[in-house]
């Protein structure tokens, strides 16, 4: 219960602030698994390399909606054979922040 409480919380913040983030594919259970991610990592900062879906939606969760705001770096890097996912990155650009820095 207190999961599914705090995950309804997030969502109807994302909602107002950033709602296009909610229509990625599968977007509650990777904010589920960023909630729990984080409870284990406590409060080290973060770097990522491109970073996939659970890495956008915990920076997502860390970086503008947890009332402890975690720093992250993120460096765009090529994938193997390419890839036309959307990534942390895409992220990054689109929705400049204070604690999510683009390198």
């Amino acid at each position: 219960k207190p999961m599914k409480d705090k995950l309804a919380k997030l969502k109807k913040k994302l909602k107002e602030e950033n709602p296009k983030i909610l229509e990625k594919r599968n977007f509650d259970k990777w904010l589920t698994l960023a909630i729990i991610s984080r409870k284990f990592q406590g409060e080290t900062p973060v770097i990522a390399m491109n970073g996939a879906e659970i890495a956008t939606a915990q920076a997502v969760l860390e970086t503008g909606l947890s009332a402890h705001q975690v720093h992250w770096t993120v460096f765009p890097a090529d994938t193997a054979g390419g890839s036309s996912r959307q990534t942390l990155v895409d992220y990054a650009r689109a929705y400049p922040n204070p604690h999510l820095k683009l390198v």
